[in-house]
């Protein structure tokens, strides 16, 4: 769950963000930098010195989508009959810091509160405890289940359809670079 969130926003909203924006370039350099983050963008003294820039850049790239993504998923659970956009909205908005990811927490955040559950919790790296933070309020349940999945992934269809929807009609705009 906590995985198709946060890709909702890097591998759906934001190269959409940037190709409205800035055209088939913008989107391109968007998700170089992206896939770049991915491989080398790493906290380790391997990837210390090569990886750092382009996990930053990718920091930066990603600040206003994923922000997007959040009011997005807010208004996708608003539509899914079966989510809380009240409360996706306001565990987004709540814990959206509870990961290192400056940009992350916005989209699982989101989605936890959009199901009403408590999601990532304790996280266990080459054998250490490395956080034990939930993302979500102590009276909901932790963790999700078969169903919840399914809820996330239509969360992400419904939230991608609303953005492929206003990016058309922007799209129509003749002052931006694409339209």
């Amino acid at each position: 769950m906590e995985s198709l969130s946060e890709n909702l926003n890097d591998g759906v909203i934001a190269p959409l963000f940037y190709f409205i924006l800035f055209g088939i370039p913008g989107m391109l350099i968007y998700k170089v930098i992206n896939t770049l983050d991915s491989m080398v963008g790493y906290r380790n003294p391997k990837y210390r010195e090569f990886g750092w820039a382009s996990a930053k850049l990718d920091d930066f790239l990603n600040w206003i989508p994923a922000r997007l993504t959040w009011l997005l998923l807010s208004v996708a659970a608003l539509i899914h009959p079966r989510c809380s956009g009240k409360s996706a909205f306001k565990v987004g908005w709540d814990y959206h810091d509870g990961v290192a990811s400056p940009n992350a927490g916005w989209c699982e955040a989101t989605a936890a509160g959009a199901l009403q559950v408590r999601l990532c919790g304790p996280i266990w790296r080459e054998g250490e405890l490395a956080s034990e933070h939930w993302l979500g309020p102590a009276h909901y349940r932790q963790g999700g289940t078969v169903q919840d999945i399914r809820q996330t992934a239509e969360l992400t269809l419904i939230a991608t359809a609303l953005f492929a929807s206003a990016g058309l009609v922007l799209l129509q705009d003749p002052f931006l670079p694409v339209g």
